[in-house]
Parts: C-alpha cells; sequence; structure tokens
C-alpha cells in the first residue's frame, strides 16, 4: 500500500502508478493499454457528454455519421453483459440472415464476448466488404451460430408512420442524409393532406446535436401561423448506442 497526495496533477505520480501495476499486476499490461485506461478516466470524471474515443472507435463514430458503413446493419447496445440487438436494417446482411431486435450476440468468430463494450464489439464484427464474420446469437433459451458476409449498410435515419390524419416521423440517427430523408417524409404528407405531426427525437433527446433537430423544426414551422406543442419525457439513464 502506497499514500500519494493528489493536490496537483503530477505526471511523475502517473509513472510511479505505472510502475507499481506493471510489477505487481498478475499479468502483462503494456503502456499503451495503462495511457489509454488513464485517459478514459479522465474522461470518465467529467459530465455524461465527454468522451474520449482512440482511432478506432473515431473512425467507427465518423462512419455512423456518414451514413453509410461497411458492416451487418444493426444497432446495438450494452444489456446484461452482453451485446443486445436493438434494431436490424432493412436490406442488410443481418436482416437477411434472420437476425432480430431484441437478440443478444454473446460470441463473435467462437470467442465470448461478456463484458465487452459495444465498441469492442463493432471493432470485432466490421471488416474488409465481402469478409466474413460469425456470431453466438442468444435467442430466448436458444443459442444458435450465425455466419454473416459484411457489406455496406445504408443507416435508416428516419421512420415515417400515418395514423389517420396524424403523421408521425420517429428520427433514428442524425446522419448526412437526415434533413433530406425528413424533407422528403414531410412532403409526402403534405401531398396526402396531411398538416399534423408528431416528431419523434426521444431516442436521443438528451445528447443529440441541438443544431441538428433545430434546423429540421425551422424548416418545419417556418411559416406563420404554425402550432408547437413540446413534451420532453424524463429519462433516467443515457443508453450508449452503436452501429455495426
Amino acid at each position: 500500500l502506497m499514500s500519494v497526495s493528489f493536490a496537483e496533477f503530477d505526471t511523475e505520480k502517473l509513472d510511479l502508478f505505472r510502475q507499481m501495476i506493471q510489477a505487481r499486476y498478475y499479468k502483462e499490461i503494456s503502456d499503451e493499454e495503462l495511457m489509454e485506461g488513464a485517459i478514459r478516466g479522465m474522461f470518465n470524471s467529467l459530465d455524461q457528454y465527454s468522451a474520449y474515443y482512440n482511432q478506432e472507435e473515431s473512425d467507427a463514430f465518423n462512419e455512423s455519421v456518414s451514413g453509410q458503413y461497411v458492416g451487418i446493419g444493426i444497432k446495438m447496445e450494452n444489456l446484461n453483459n452482453y451485446v443486445h440487438i436493438v434494431k436490424v436494417f432493412g436490406n442488410s446482411p443481418a436482416s437477411s440472415a434472420g437476425l432480430l431486435a431484441q437478440d443478444y450476440i454473446i460470441g463473435i468468430n467462437g470467442e465470448d464476448i461478456a463484458g465487452w463494450h459495444i465498441n469492442k464489439a463493432a471493432s470485432y464484427i466490421r471488416g474488409e466488404e465481402g469478409t466474413e464474420v460469425t456470431l453466438t446469437i442468444l435467442r430466448g433459451a436458444e443459442t444458435f451460430d450465425v455466419k454473416l458476409k459484411r457489406a455496406s449498410v445504408q443507416v435508416e435515419s428516419c421512420e415515417l408512420n400515418i395514423f389517420d390524419d396524424i403523421g408521425y416521423i420517429k428520427i433514428e440517427e442524425f446522419n448526412q442524409s437526415t434533413y433530406t430523408d425528413f424533407q422528403s417524409m414531410y412532403k409526402t404528407l403534405k401531398v396526402v393532406g396531411i398538416d399534423k405531426l408528431i416528431l419523434d427525437l426521444i431516442p436521443f433527446f438528451s445528447f443529440v446535436p441541438w443544431v441538428c433537430w433545430l434546423l429540421i423544426l425551422l424548416y418545419l414551422f417556418s411559416k406563420a401561423g404554425r402550432k408547437i406543442a413540446f413534451n420532453r419525457l424524463r429519462h433516467n439513464e443515457r443508453k450508449n448506442r452503436g452501429l455495426i
């Protein structure tokens, strides 16, 4: 045991702990792993809107906001110590293979992924177009393997439904095509004579880039006389979700 003062940021203290861990930890751990852990720890001490991405995670994020990427076509989250499928995109390798929302991915290429963060799982599932990946799926009490061929996936950013005389547009993702997708759906509602609209931003309302949905609202309600009803639901917890 050591007693160390943390009155100020001291790189010598960090190096002292690095040496201690490498000398006493039960297995080998590299300087790179320790440095990344230290950086993540600093960001974790900030608010929920601050995060650190390494190069691999940054590339995955940039792909997700581009609206198109190479993968299998699912939205996922961490749940119950595994990767939980939230949504399967149409016309994707995942939909062709019969994967369903609520399935769990518990293995990748024969390796148990218990405790894996979705970013790590995504880095293993993604790859070059045309290559294959095998997933172990848990569906209810059934476990089975599925082999998928990676392909280019177009992210479905918006979803349109009509209930009687009310249009409902749910914005699933904010990417480069979201604004034009929304415009197209809104114009569709006008063509069929519907002028009432529910705009659903719930999936990420607490951390969505405000300027994105503000531009949509300004476009939608730019004409005089529009009435806006605004409701914000409480969320106890923000969930990390990703696309693969």
